[in-house]
């Protein structure tokens, strides 16, 4: 085998890999460590690229809908920073209705709901010694739910972050001077806490309008990195597997907003519809609470049921089964239409890309994989059918749809 320098550079990679492969391996929790310390100088420049990819949905529907039909020439040099401005007002705007409209319900609701709480707990324990006297059989698991229901009464829970406060810094419990140590680590621990949320807040906001003023020569760049560290047809690969994965999840995003509205709008005409109280706050609520798939809606659907309980229990089952039928016609119908047909993703393997992302990411992962999950699917299909090409087989051959028959088989 003769040894050239392609060969000799392979080689030389392939064994630090190794070495580096090997370090990880016997070095998981320092590893572990540095991965986290790196994360974290990272996250406001992570943030940032979120907070440019949100803002690059409406900036682009500006800049390719409604500035193209402007035929003005000076008009042009004030285009990106006007619709940089115009994308940030829409998504502030966005969010401060959330707020002005879910918030101060919402409150209003929970004490309600607290200050009815006698009441509910005079009631259920109506309906306990009504099963007891029915079912004596109950007796013993009825006297386990009562003593769970008194383990979390509003005394025991006072007297529990009472002891918590009292307790000193190293673990042991204390007097009143222990107190007082606690409650001014735990105040210093939140200030900094939000200080330093703040700072990320900053330098994320000033890093995503940057990458917004610049992505087009941000995104030259990064090709032309791509062309000169891999060979001519890999680079454009690897960029088009960067153009899948961009498309992918920006029509994730805009179709998960669409069918928020969607979903949004539906639930509150029914509720208005039904004469149910909070139809405006549930039906924001649920919008908002649906920009996460499949879990989302549920999310709001349970805050939207506690809070009509808290006027109505017969209101309550009223929304409670308006709300599953909703669902039931957003799962078969909205969802596929408008997020599945531009995600281009089964059901099925939408499923697993929550599971797994949000059992590794929690909430960022449900909203992250789907697109991945989606990319990837896609490339892969684009692998096999390029493939299935080359052999000359068709994606209807009756092999595929139907398998090969019993005396086509190779048998051992």
């Amino acid at each position: 085998m003769q040894f050239n320098r392609y060969t000799l550079r392979r080689t030389m990679f392939a064994i630090i890999g190794l070495i580096v492969i090997a370090y990880a391996v016997f070095h998981v929790g320092d590893v572990g460590v540095s991965v986290a310390k790196l994360m974290n100088l990272l996250t406001p420049f992570i943030a940032g690229a979120v907070m440019a990819f949100i803002l690059n949905v409406p900036m682009r529907f500006l800049e390719k809908r409604v500035f193209v039909k402007i035929k003005n020439k000076r008009f042009k040099k004030f285009q990106r920073p006007l619709a940089v401005l115009l994308s940030l007002i829409i998504v502030i705007s966005l969010i401060t209705v959330v707020s002005v409209i879910v918030i101060p319900q919402l409150i209003d609701s929970i004490t309600l709901f607290a200050g009815n709480m006698p009441e509910y707990i005079t009631a259920f324990n109506r309906f306990l010694d009504q099963l007891v006297e029915r079912f004596p059989d109950t007796a013993e698991q009825v006297d386990q739910i009562r003593q769970t229901m008194q383990d979390f009464s509003p005394n025991n829970l006072q007297e529990a972050i009472l002891d918590f406060l009292r307790s000193s810094p190293d673990g042991g419990s204390g007097d009143e001077g222990h107190l007082i140590t606690s409650a001014v680590f735990s105040t210093f621990g939140i200030v900094t806490s939000v200080f330093g949320f703040l700072i990320n807040a900053v330098i994320g906001f000033a890093f995503a309008i940057y990458v917004l003023f610049s992505k087009e020569q941000l995104a030259i760049q990064g090709r032309r990195l791509i062309f000169a560290i891999f060979s001519h047809e890999t680079a454009k690969y690897v960029i088009h597997v960067f153009q899948v994965g961009f498309a992918k999840f920006y029509n994730f995003l805009t179709g998960q907003l669409l069918e928020a509205v969607i979903l949004g709008s539906l639930m509150c005409t029914g509720m208005l519809i039904l004469r149910l109280p909070y139809a405006i706050m549930i039906g924001v609520l649920i919008g908002f609470t649906a920009l996460i798939p499949i879990a989302g809606a549920i999310i709001g659907g349970l805050i939207g049921f506690l809070l009509v309980f808290s006027v109505s229990a017969t209101k309550a089952m009223i929304f409670l089964v308006f709300m599953l039928c909703l669902q039931q016609f957003e799962s078969n119908v909205i969802y596929p239409r408008v997020v599945g047909g531009s995600v281009g993703l089964p059901s099925m393997w939408t499923l697993f890309a929550i599971t797994i992302g949000g059992s590794l990411m929690g909430l960022m992962g449900m909203l992250l994989f789907v697109p991945l999950v989606s990319t990837i699917y896609s490339l892969i299909s684009e692998i096999i059918h390029g493939r299935l090409e080359m052999k000359g087989i068709s994606k209807t051959d009756p092999n595929i749809i139907y398998g090969v028959p019993d005396s086509k088989r190779l048998k051992s």
